[in-house]
């Protein structure tokens, strides 16, 4: 009992450490960032009323209910959302450590696994994360769907039973993850790497089994994270009278959006997939695309295209991707069809249909059929591609632009009274430093800990870029050891890790390559951790292997008559 509670006192210890330097820090409120924290807040509050997501609107479905899920649990619960931040990050770090525990035998080895997971900068509730955002938990999710599938594989020799706990925690993780953000297929390779390395090794060693294990590892975890994004769905559908989780990803919308983006402009601009005169065609060929004439061309379409001449200053009069996504569904609502998710999904349907039968028989010239968001690939987005994807790699082993300090709120005083109210958290006053905590200047506990903050990012600029160096340099001789037969549960995880961090950062490139700025560290912030966990365990199994060595040279009759 002593040696447990011993074991136990310095995860206890760095636990309270964090608390102590997030959890009194004020967040920022962002009433008027109307397709984010406005939105979010907003939500949470229908749900806590038990109104679900409230009455229909144009972006009432525009994004997973999962964070308003969040928020408004805490609230109910009576917990700051700072809090509920830190509960959810700490609980993640504790799973990701508990999951290794039978890999990692080394209490050393564990306990800086966890060190350096909790005190994770992104974590640390600074400058965009001190606020009403899904990054707040979208960095834990994505740590504990790891955790989760990594638990259950190494425990594949284990008590059945141990397997369906690890199992259901991944499914569940799985489904809240799939229901926060709207593009969670990114995590799918490495999940599907990392139980195929379990089905591998219940195969070598001939488990009796080994199909009940396998099982379990499959249909358990991808059943829960199914029957999560269907119950959301099923409750739009009664709510709403259509049938999907998230209106950008209804089968018609991408349809009606594909068709318009497989259209050949007469000149072709980057970041805009369906440009103003690619409309005006569309809109001779289709009669309910045209009913959206008045709203895109007119002021609804100037306000957007306005929005991305502030983010591209050489672009005039067109919309760039990642706000004509907005201007389509918000159109349809402005011409009198948003008054329910089944009239908008039919409405996209039949646009779809006109403007494709019309690419389909030569009326307008057009690509092959897409129904999807994403761009078509051009060989000319090659090079800044890559140069998008180098910059992701930067942003995610320095952190730069992350500081720490935390920002006036915005909004009038009667928007940031709901918002604290709903989030139960004290907020920083405005820059007129009215209603919140004044930061001209900041009382003196906030500025101890902004400072221990700031040491905590010092060491990861300075640190992080040479480590990971190092735990590539460590993968790359453990991808050639594995060549000769050598199995570590550590390279395989590594490899997932490192899988995901790449993909993310490709689509991501490719997005800020064709649509609209994607590389930026808020949609890196999930990698993060995924990072650190990599280079714990790169360092963990170079140390693992550098034992084994000196054990040999140092004992070589023992590790012969081990090995016989």
């Amino acid at each position: 009992m002593r040696r447990s509670i011993r074991d136990k006192l310095p995860y206890v210890l760095l636990i309270l450490t964090k608390m102590a330097l997030v959890w009194p820090l004020p967040m920022t409120a962002l009433p008027t960032y109307g397709y984010d924290e406005e939105l979010f807040v907003s939500l949470a509050d229908h749900l806590a009323q038990g109104k679900w997501l409230g009455p229909y609107g144009p972006i009432t479905l525009a994004k997973g209910p999962g964070y308003p899920m969040f928020i408004a649990a805490g609230f109910r619960m009576g917990i700051t959302l700072a809090h509920t931040h830190q509960a959810l990050y700490i609980a993640f770090c504790v799973a990701f450590v508990v999951a290794w525990a039978p890999v990692i035998k080394n209490p050393w080895g564990r306990l800086l696994l966890f060190t350096v997971l909790l005190f994770n900068p992104i974590s640390c509730q600074i400058s965009t994360f001190a606020n009403a955002n899904r990054e707040g938990v979208y960095p834990a999710m994505t740590g504990l769907v790891f955790a989760g599938a990594i638990g259950m594989i190494v425990r594949y020799r284990r008590p059945v039973w141990k397997i369906v706990l690890w199992a259901l925690g991944l499914g569940f993780a799985l489904g809240y993850f799939w229901i926060t953000r709207e593009e969670g297929v990114w995590v799918v390779p490495s999940l599907v790497l990392i139980v195929s390395s379990g089905a591998v090794a219940l195969v070598r060693e001939r488990a009796a089994d080994w199909i009940k294990r396998l099982s379990v590892m499959v249909l358990i975890p991808t059943g829960v994270c199914i029957l999560m994004v269907c119950a959301v769905c099923e409750i739009n559908r009664r709510a709403y009278g259509e049938f999907i989780e998230v209106e950008f990803k209804d089968s018609a919308y991408l349809a009606a959006y594909g068709a318009l983006a497989r259209i050949e402009p007469a000149k072709f601009q980057r970041f805009v997939p369906v440009t103003k005169e690619t409309r005006l065609r569309a809109y001779a060929v289709s009669p309910t695309f045209a009913k959206l004439k008045p709203f895109l061309e007119g002021d609804l379409g100037r306000r957007w295209e306005g929005s991305t001449t502030d983010f591209y200053r050489d672009i005039h009069g067109e919309m760039a991707g990642g706000w004509f996504m907005w201007a389509l569904r918000e159109s349809i609502t402005a011409a009198g069809y948003g008054n329910g998710a089944k009239v908008g999904h039919d409405f996209f349907a039949q646009m779809a249909k006109e403007i494709n039968a019309a690419c389909d028989d030569g009326r307008l010239r057009a690509g092959p059929r897409r129904d999807t968001m994403m761009p078509a690939w051009r060989w000319d987005y090659l090079k800044p591609t890559i140069s998008a994807a180098e910059d992701g790699v930067v942003i995610l082993v320095r952190l730069p632009g992350l500081r720490a300090h935390i920002a006036p709120s915005l909004g009038t005083v009667a928007e940031r009274t709901e918002y604290s109210l709903m989030i139960g958290q004290p907020i920083t006053a405005g820059r007129d430093g009215s209603f919140g905590q004044s930061l001209h200047p900041p009382p003196p506990d906030v500025v101890e800990r902004l400072n221990g903050i700031a040491r905590i990012l010092w060491f990861y600029r300075h640190v992080v870029p040479t480590w990971t160096i190092l735990a590539l340099a460590i993968f790359i001789a453990a991808s050639v050891a594995m060549l000769k037969k050598y199995r570590s549960w550590l390279w395989v995880a590594g490899t997932a890790l490192l899988g995901a961090m790449i993909l993310r950062i490709i689509l991501l490139a490719y997005i800020d390559t064709a649509s609209f700025g994607a590389i930026n560290l808020l949609y890196l912030s999930c990698c993060v951790q995924l990072l650190l966990a990599f280079n714990v365990l790169m360092t963990i199994e170079a140390a693992g292997f550098l034992r084994r060595r000196w054990t040999t040279r140092r004992y070589p009759s023992k590790t012969a008559s081990t090995a016989a």
